[in-house]
């Protein structure tokens, strides 16, 4: 039976004690160790690299039971997310967070999506990658988060926790903006993001397209699991086309990436006619959704293990949509081969406007 004592000073509380089983778990030993490895090797954030100092404290101090360490601790681990908060606001210099309501209220980058750099997530799930990819991958993340950084004055914040801890509902869910410069876009582009959430930088590279051609892209996020033809997605999707029309948008072109790609190709045909103006599928298309009666195209990597090239292949044939299949590439054909992709949808988005069927009037 247990009962409830004073702890002689000095000795941690029970949040300490608390912490320091949890990073002692089977996950947080794992995380942490990985976290410290990528730190050493100059791979973390600046943000990163404190937390890994600062939980490291937070571990020691938990095992010895020092109850001052542990409150020094918890302090400087608000104290960095306070100044990371701080530092990166709502968004950079072209792009920006914002959480959207099912009303079109519009809220700045709430406080979880602005503690964490998406940064170090990616690069910590991509060390995960075991297939031919995975060894390319976190080299390709860092370029693309460095490009980032150095492009939009700042880091962004993320919706990639708030994901995580199931924030995401039709009456709140957080969008990833990306506006053109100058006249106000009459075209936009609905990306879509696959299983883990939305994440900044594919969102930011698909809006590298579009936005010299005139047109916002917004990225609106849904369930972890990417649920885009089901419920809470498809709401979010609806709210996200609705808020877009009350702010002058005309065109629209929806875009999936991976478990988004899927639930394009399923909800895109449903949507109402003239209110889409085409449709790109990245490594991710069901064989079965039906024609989307626009223009499609369909972009795959020939090794795909996650989403078999066959999806694409027999979705293409049966519905006579455009194609690009990349030899030697796999499910990140989007970021591994990213300059002949976005040409490839760069060309089709123009062939778009100029034919009427996307971008300014």
């Amino acid at each position: 039976m247990y009962r409830v004592t004073d702890e002689a000073p000095g000795r941690a509380g029970p949040i300490g004690s608390v912490l320091a089983r949890a990073l002692l778990g089977g996950v947080g030993v794992p995380i942490y160790l990985l976290l410290g490895w990528l730190a050493l090797r100059g791979a973390a954030t600046w943000s990163g690299v404190a937390y890994v100092v600062l939980l490291g404290a937070l571990l020691a101090a938990g095992i010895v039971r020092a109850r001052r360490v542990t409150r020094g601790t918890l302090a400087g681990l608000v104290a960095v997310g306070a100044a990371r908060a701080a530092w990166v606001g709502s968004g950079g210099l072209e792009t920006r967070l914002e959480t959207w309501g099912a009303q079109g209220d519009v809220s700045s980058a709430r406080l979880v999506d602005r503690i964490v750099d998406e940064a170090d997530v990616a690069t910590i799930g991509a060390r995960f990658v075991s297939d031919a990819e995975g060894k390319d991958l976190p080299r390709a993340l860092a370029d693309a988060y460095r490009a980032i950084e150095r492009e939009e004055g700042r880091a962004l914040p993320s919706p990639v926790v708030a994901t995580a801890l199931g924030l995401q509902r039709p009456s709140a869910f957080d969008v990833i903006v990306a506006r053109p410069a100058g006249t106000p876009a009459r075209a936009a582009l609905v990306f879509l993001h696959g299983s883990g959430g939305g994440f900044v930088q594919p969102c930011r590279q698909m809006a590298s397209i579009a936005r010299p051609l005139g047109m916002t892209t917004v990225c609106p996020s849904t369930n972890v699991a990417a649920e885009w033809a089901e419920s809470p997605g498809r709401e979010i999707l609806a709210a996200t086309i609705a808020k877009l029309r009350r702010d002058g948008i005309e065109r629209f072109v929806l875009a999936g990436l991976s478990n988004g790609g899927i639930g394009a190709s399923l909800v895109g045909p449903t949507l109402a006619r003239g209110e889409l103006h085409g449709l790109v599928l990245v490594s991710g298309v069901s064989p079965s959704a039906p024609p989307s009666g626009v223009p499609t195209l369909v972009v795959h990597g020939r090794e795909d293990e996650r989403v078999e090239v066959e999806d694409a292949t027999t979705y293409v044939r049966r519905t006579g949509a455009e194609a690009l299949v990349v030899d030697d590439a796999g499910h990140f054909v989007f970021l591994l081969r990213h300059e002949a992709v976005n040409a490839r949808i760069r060309a089709f988005l123009e062939v778009l406007i100029r034919n009427g069927d996307a971008g300014n009037p």
